[in-house]
């Protein structure tokens, strides 16, 4: 284990050790990202606590320097999207399959994840730099701003129009069971949902809304190809590819590890285990049979820390994971002001509700500041209602910032610590024209 100081931290992923050490398997290994890199060099030290995942500095940096770089060049983008494509349809295809087969596929499919996470910043600070040589400060920040929504509609915006245009509620559900359940979850979309939402939508209005959004941003694509010109226009479409597929690749992953849940769920049983236990332990325990034992399980539901070093995956739990929780702790009592990334301008005052997982929907009234690590898909009824948002983490280009645009709510994003200095009920102001968040 590198020390703490070795480790960058970046995001929250709540996946449990069994999703995880498979994250972890294709994340070390070389032969899962050969097509995708032209020097090929992958993660072998990493760690997991309270679910925030900190990268080996020294890796990701070279990783954020080197893969979009190579991606750039002509031909790359359109290789590397054939084979996220193919990678996609093999880890869909094997959810019908063994366990072996699935995890196999899962792991093939894991560079996507930091691949697209190293390129995410790097690109949209490159597309910035190139408008700013041929345009004002204020025009680049107002095209970032409408440059900053998929044209491509990820899944969560595909379901309202795809409900609209259906021809079978039952086939529409059956398709998109799996959208509200993430990490291993079992929350299934159900016909009595999309009856009552297809209820409260006006079709004609939702189409008109949806193909004027479409036309405007593929002027504004157009527009910023043409400031830029030439070869120059080519990365338009790379940073719009970034955009979509940050939000596509978690969703191939919580949409496989659903369908996978019958087969989970027997052999959970075949082992004498629940469900959730089973999840708690790892690929290797699974396939050696050599499960841990009922209390160390009981550790790990409660809090567990993952590790991967030297390339070998660990998963701790009781005093080894107090200990090491200890190590990356970071005091935050006395902040009273911190700051963040602008996502979506505006000002807001509100009361905190801070949304750690699906059981915390529920507290979000209307007006109320949404304070989270991320937001994900399954947020956005919560959003709607919500007056601003504000992050541990994201950039520009994140679900987050894309949702508060399309909403025009304010957004901070990239605070790092805002769900450690905030608590529910907490008064609050977010000056997203400034990027600073105040209690009151």
């Amino acid at each position: 284990m590198l020390k703490p100081s070795e480790y960058t931290k970046t995001v929250r992923r709540p996946y449990p050790p069994l999703l995880r050490s498979l994250i972890l398997a294709g994340t070390s290994n070389h032969k899962h990202h050969k097509h995708f890199m032209e020097e090929v060099f992958v993660f072998e030290d990493f760690i997991s606590v309270d679910h925030i995942l900190y990268y080996a500095k020294s890796t990701l940096e070279r990783k954020a320097k080197n893969v979009p770089f190579y991606w750039m060049k002509p031909g790359v983008l359109e290789r590397v999207k054939n084979e996220l494509e193919k990678r996609e349809k093999k880890l869909i295809s094997a959810t019908s399959l063994e366990f072996n087969d699935f995890a196999n596929a899962y792991e093939a499919y894991v560079p996507a994840l930091v691949l697209i996470f190293c390129c995410d910043a790097p690109v949209a600070n490159e597309v910035r730099k190139r408008l700013s040589k041929k345009i004002s400060a204020e025009e680049t920040e107002h095209l970032m701003n409408a440059l900053n929504i998929p044209l491509q509609d990820n899944y969560y915006k595909k379901i309202d129009h795809d409900l609209l245009m259906a021809e079978d509620i039952d086939s529409h559900v059956k398709e998109y069971e799996w959208i509200k359940s993430r990490y291993g979850e079992k929350h299934p979309y159900t016909k009595e949902e999309a009856l009552k939402k297809l209820e409260a939508l006006d079709k004609a209005s939702f189409l008109a809304k949806w193909n004027h959004e479409k036309s405007e941003l593929k002027e504004v694509i157009k527009k910023a190809k043409e400031i830029l010109g030439g070869e120059d226009a080519d990365i338009i479409d790379f940073m719009q590819f970034i955009i979509f597929y940050r939000t596509q690749r978690t969703d191939v992953l919580n949409r496989a590890s659903y369908l996978f849940i019958p087969k989970f769920e027997k052999m959970a049983k075949e082992r004498g285990l629940s469900y959730v236990e089973l999840l708690h332990c790892t690929k290797d325990e699974v396939v050696n049979d050599n499960l841990p034992s009922r209390e160390v399980l009981k550790e790990r539901i409660n809090d567990f820390v993952m590790l991967l070093d030297n390339g070998v995956v660990r998963c701790l739990s009781g005093v080894a994971t107090e200990k090491i929780k200890k190590m990356f702790a970071v005091e935050t009592s006395e902040i009273k002001e911190f700051k963040g990334v602008i996502a979506c301008k505006g000002q807001a005052k509100g009361v905190v509700r801070v949304v750690r997982n699906r059981n915390d929907f529920s507290k979000v009234l209307p007006g109320d500041i949404l304070v989270a690590s991320m937001t994900t898909p399954d947020m956005v009824p919560i959003m709607n209602i919500a007056s601003s948002f504000v992050t541990d983490e994201g950039g520009i280009t994140c679900h987050a910032a894309i949702v508060s645009r399309e909403l025009k709510k304010p957004c901070i994003i990239g605070t790092k610590i805002a769900t450690q200095v905030l608590k529910d009920g907490d008064l609050v102001e977010v000056d997203a024209n400034n990027g600073i968040v105040r209690k009151i």
